[in-house]
């Protein structure tokens, strides 16, 4: 079985293109500034670091990792989180 980064690589390799050629690609296509792109990654490393350090809900405290499992569940079963999975 292979990860998320694994399939990112094998698909690389099959290319021929890595992963910064593949961004640089479209950088070069003007579809991505890199000044946007390095912005948005930023972003994702602060969320990322946020949720590993359990400041993903609340910056004021930290959450310990029951609690912060438990505002997940709460957060993905909630009606108003369900109901925009409903395409009909």
């Amino acid at each position: 079985m292979l990860d998320g980064m694994e399939l990112g690589e094998t698909a690389h390799k099959k290319t021929g293109t890595t992963v910064p050629e593949s961004i640089h690609s479209f950088i070069g296509d003007g579809l991505v500034k890199p000044e946007a792109l390095n912005k948005k990654a930023i972003q994702i490393i602060n969320r990322v670091r946020d949720k590993l350090t359990g400041r993903d809900f609340s910056h004021d405290e930290t959450l310990d990792v029951p609690t912060q499992v438990e505002l997940l569940i709460k957060q993905a079963t909630s009606h108003e989180n369900l109901c925009q999975c409903y395409i009909g």
